[in-house]
Order: C-alpha cells, then structure tokens, then sequence
C-alpha cells in the first residue's frame, strides 16, 4: 500500500451544519510522510485524535485557541480513498461544509486527483481485541485477516438491531446523509446545533420513515454512523489491518477508541512497494 495525496490543488465551499456559516476549503497536495493537517486564520492543526476537543454531534479539532468543526466527512473520504498527506485550508467559517450531508461531493472532487508516491503506508495492528465501552454502546477492535469497518444499531420505528459493513467499497457507505429525529429538532436548534441544516443536508425521521426526503439506503441512518467511523478512525494517522465493530457507538465512543489503540497498537510500513 503506496502513501498518496493529490495532484493539484482543489476547491469546494458550502456552508456548515451547526454553525451556518460559509466556508471555502482549499486542499493542498502534500509530499509523502506529511500527514493531513488543516490550517485557520494561520494556525496549523494535524489531523489527529490527540487534537480533538469535542464530540459533541460531530468532531472537532482544536489547538492555541483555534476550533475546527465538522471534520469527519471529509477524513471519511480520505481515508477511504487512501489520501494521507494534504493540507486543508479553511477560509471564512471555522466548520467544513455539510454539502448534502454525507461524504460524496468530498469523495467525487478527489478520486480523480489523486497521486500515490512510491513510499509505503503506516499500518497498525492489535494481538489482541480491544474494547471500549459507555454505557449500552461498544466498540470493539478486533485482529481479522481483512479489516472491515461494522456499524450495529437500531432506529426507532423502523427496523430493530441491524449491522452494515464497510469492506472497503466506498458506495456502502459515501451517499449516507446524516441525519435527526423531527423530536430533536427544537432541542437541537435551542442548543445552537444545526444552524445549517436544510433539506438537502439532513435527513429528518419521525415514526420510522423519513419526512423530508428519500433515503438512500434502507438503513442509511446506520450506513452514516459508519461514515463516522471511518472518518473519526482517519484520525489514528495509521490505516488498519484489524476490523473495527461498533454497537451504538458515536463520536464520543470513537475516540475513545483511538486513545485505547494508541497504547496497544503495533506500527509497522506496508511492505509493498512498487519498483520505479
């Protein structure tokens, strides 16, 4: 597995869920062994578990004052591409664009630049399971031949507990949107969340089925949780040889995750590298 990041500078705006804010994203190719790093109002931030500051409805990254909002869809797309050297300039609002709520316009404007050097990936792996627990919720590392990403959970009024896979084929999981329940919506704004949502960025549930839109998947809820998962693991800075089985997990739980993995993980470069 070769280290990789794009071939030209990119550009995508839009504006953020929580905050409302418009923001413009610039994506900088990078040389291998840099890493992913966002920088705001001049202050560089690596994209690591070690500089999240909260979880609280999305992940965000912080560091000398400076908060990033939202960062998860976007590493979600990356790491899923195999992108792991970039800087990601944000300008205007300090929150990514939510764009339709899920990863695919993040996943479309990189998967025709990318470039792969001739240098292998960091790999971690585990001797052992590796669990992280908060109340009902579960996360679980596991050694496996093949790393696979799994999301089990249930959504009220429409199916009981369900579990769908992430086997490294991004259409399982890049269109799923996120999502609330029309019962949270008052809440949710009164505590100066979702400032941004519309329509086309939040898939809104009552009674089991969706009020506001089609949904994607007949599970799309659980398919964006492990959207989630995937962009929250993107900052480990390593890409896994073990599979990774959430129950009910979230951002809080995710990290978490990383923080116990960091600790028992083996790291390791990829031994395949091609011949110039």
């Amino acid at each position: 597995m070769l280290q990789a990041s794009i071939s030209k500078k990119l550009k995508i705006e839009g504006f953020g869920l929580h905050t409302g804010g418009y923001s413009s994203l610039i994506l900088h190719p990078e040389g291998p062994d840099t890493g992913i790093w966002f920088v705001y109002r001049g202050k560089s931030i690596r994209a690591h578990f070690l500089n999240v500051v909260d979880t609280t409805r999305a992940t965000s990254l912080g560091s000398d004052g400076v908060l990033i909002r939202t960062v998860e869809h976007l590493l979600a797309s990356l790491y899923i591409l195999g992108i792991d050297n970039l800087t990601i300039e944000l300008i205007g609002n300090n929150e990514l664009p939510i764009l339709d709520g899920s990863g695919f316009h993040y996943f479309r404007l990189l998967r025709g630049n990318i470039r792969h050097f001739n240098k292998p990936k960091e790999l971690a792996s585990i001797q052992k399971p590796i669990k992280v627990e908060l109340d009902k919720a579960s996360i679980t590392a596991i050694p496996c031949e093949k790393p696979v990403f799994s999301y089990a959970g249930f959504i009220k009024g429409l199916f009981d507990l369900r579990e769908v896979y992430f086997k490294g084929f991004a259409p399982q999981v890049i269109y799923a949107r996120t999502f609330c329940y029309l019962e949270e919506v008052n809440n949710l704004l009164s505590q100066g969340f979702g400032k941004g949502a519309s329509d086309k960025s939040v898939l809104v549930l009552h009674n089991g089925k969706p009020v506001n839109a089609k949904m994607r998947y007949i599970d799309e809820p659980l398919r964006h949780k492990l959207l989630d998962l995937i962009g929250d693991f993107a900052l480990f800075g390593a890409r896994a040889t073990f599979c990774i089985r959430s129950l009910m997990g979230n951002h809080r739980l995710n990290i978490e995750l990383l923080k116990s993995l960091s600790l028992f993980a083996t790291f390791s470069k990829s031994s395949f590298v091609s011949t110039p």
